[in-house]
């Protein structure tokens, strides 16, 4: 694949949605922590990075889609210092 991250990350949280076959990437971390999403399109191999973002920056997330609704629920993680205990509704 040609496609790159805007940057360097580790320790993203990411799920398919299935109606698009788009990719969603939580957070992540390199020398600072993420708060972005990121949309992947594997057919067009193009990374873009979505204008909603995380309520704060966060990695280790486990991301999984409702086949039903199509949207991506995003559980825990970590924040610096800090486990998360959140679940987050993101919807594509």
């Amino acid at each position: 694949r040609n496609a790159a991250l805007p940057s360097a990350r580790m320790s993203m949280g990411c799920s398919e949605n299935r109606a698009t076959h788009k990719i969603y990437c939580f957070g992540g971390a390199t020398s600072g922590i993420f708060d972005e999403i990121l949309e992947y399109i594997p057919a067009s191999d193009i990374v873009t990075a979505r204008n909603a973002r995380l309520p704060s920056a966060r990695t280790n997330l486990a991301c999984a889609e409702n086949s039903l609704t199509h949207k991506i629920y995003c559980f825990g993680g970590y924040f610096p210092n800090s486990p998360v205990n959140q679940i987050l509704e993101y919807i594509p």
